[in-house]
């Protein structure tokens, strides 16, 4: 009787062996909290299985531990008692954050403000050749002071606008 009941126990460990040969999980990353596809799975004594596009890999057969390598994850090794059917992975600190560049669009057209500002700083409104902001030969020419009355109105006109 003793020897009937010691198969039976032999029969129900080979069979919770062979029930446990088979490993399946996922494997996520721990920052972003997505899926990681193209992760090789290394299979200790030998072997290895890469995860599909949606980070889930099986392992069928005997095995001691696993592996997790991929180029911007630090490598992940667990016992197969270890092994849960989530597996996050940490990022490698050598990874830079994204960079985001910004543009502004060219303006389309004639900017008639800045050809103006453009036009009374090359004129030189402020200030003058003489003492004091003072033009000296300007009051003998006739095209200075209609030159200096336009410049007014012009700023002025800035001003408002």
């Amino acid at each position: 009787m003793s020897r009937c009941v010691y198969i039976l126990l032999l029969m129900f460990a080979c069979r919770a062996a062979v029930c446990r040969a088979q490993i399946s999980a996922v494997v996520f990353d721990m920052e972003t909290r997505r899926c990681v596809p193209g992760v090789t799975v290394y299979v200790n004594p030998h072997g290895s299985t890469v995860t599909d596009r949606y980070g889930r890999f099986t392992i069928t057969g005997e095995c001691n531990s696993i592996t997790l390598s991929h180029g911007s994850f630090e490598p992940l090794s667990l016992d197969t008692d270890a092994v849960c059917d989530t597996l996050w992975l940490l990022p490698k600190a050598r990874r830079l954050d994204e960079v985001v560049v910004y543009g502004m669009k060219p303006k389309s057209g004639f900017d008639i403000k800045n050809s103006v500002r453009s036009a009374v700083r090359g004129a030189g409104v402020k200030g003058g050749s003489g003492v004091g902001g003072l033009d000296f030969f300007s009051a003998f020419n006739p095209k200075a002071r209609k030159q200096a009355k336009r410049r007014k109105k012009i700023k002025e006109i800035l001003d408002k606008y």
